[in-house]
């Protein structure tokens, strides 16, 4: 596996987790 599309990922699934956590949260 290439370690920095693997990092790429993570990094996509962090942003999309907060965005949602703020979009929850101003509900």
């Amino acid at each position: 596996m290439n370690n920095t599309l693997l990092r790429k990922g993570a990094t996509i699934l962090t942003i999309i987790s907060v965005c949602t956590c703020m979009h929850l949260c101003d509900l």
